[in-house]
């Protein structure tokens, strides 16, 4: 599979972040919409991957949940949280004698 297919951007996990993200914070799609200005039909669209949004819009929304773009579009994860029970050694390691 070809780098290009692999990083194709996801609007349906996208919008599933924003979601996610909306509810985590306690906000409803009509808060939301109010706050960005933009229809609740259109938030819906967003948050189902039906529709894109603007740069603009993202970063509004980036604001209004207080959430990195980065997080919302490709959904990372601060390393610590994904490990952080994991031990990384390197050579010498009290092992290696």
């Amino acid at each position: 599979m070809s780098l290009l297919l692999k990083n194709r951007f996801d609007a349906k996990k996208f919008g599933g972040r924003i979601r996610d993200w909306r509810k985590k914070k306690g906000i409803t799609q009509e808060q939301l919409s109010r706050m960005l200005n933009v229809s609740t039909n259109h938030l819906a669209k967003v948050e189902t991957g039906g529709r894109y949004c603007s740069i603009e819009l993202l970063q509004e929304i980036s604001d209004c949940l207080n959430v990195g773009t980065d997080d919302l579009l490709n959904g990372n994860v601060p390393p610590v949280a994904v490990c952080g029970a994991c031990l990384l050694y390197t050579s010498p390691s009290p092992r290696d004698k």
